[in-house]
């Protein structure tokens, strides 16, 4: 499988494709303050897997909605910044010391739901990191390692 997501963080709005590598699309949906999917194909039809990648694409890519309530230095000399969210969660944004970073959301028990970490390795040229990874907990458990293609910084 290959995605393609665009994302505006000044207006906040995502476009998300996922296709197989013929290029056939299995899924496209976007958010504009709202989900919109125009296509989904079994297994991707779920409501509950558009509403979670769209999720999980504003966790990576947006600031936090919740404003930041806490920060320091952790044992390991890492920084972190705790943001509270709407709803009871929590968003935790750790500084690496190898130039990565580490976020962690955090359900209303405080119980781990999202792991999102920038993996050593290259960046292009505008900053991206090459290789990312997210780890779902809870219900629905799962590893994703992807692989950055191509990033595009477009004006606004």
């Amino acid at each position: 499988m290959m995605g393609l997501t665009v994302i505006s963080s000044r207006l906040r709005t995502i476009r998300s494709v996922i296709m197989t590598l013929e290029g056939f699309v299995v899924f496209d949906g976007e958010y504009d303050q709202h989900l919109t999917v125009h296509r989904a194909l079994p297994p991707f039809d779920s409501p509950h897997l558009a509403e979670g990648l769209i999720d999980d694409i504003r966790l990576i890519f947006f600031e936090p909605d919740g404003q930041l309530v806490s920060c320091g230095v952790l044992d390991n000399g890492s920084a972190v910044f705790r943001h509270e969210i709407p709803g009871g969660n929590a968003i935790d944004i750790e500084s690496l010391a190898d130039n990565g970073w580490e976020l962690r959301r955090y359900g209303p028990s405080q119980r781990l739901t999202r792991t999102f970490r920038v993996l050593p390795g290259e960046r292009t040229p505008s900053g991206f990191p090459e290789k990312m990874e997210l780890i779902a907990s809870g219900g629905q458990t799962y590893r994703l390692v992807m692989t950055l293609l191509e990033a595009v910084h477009i004006e606004p």
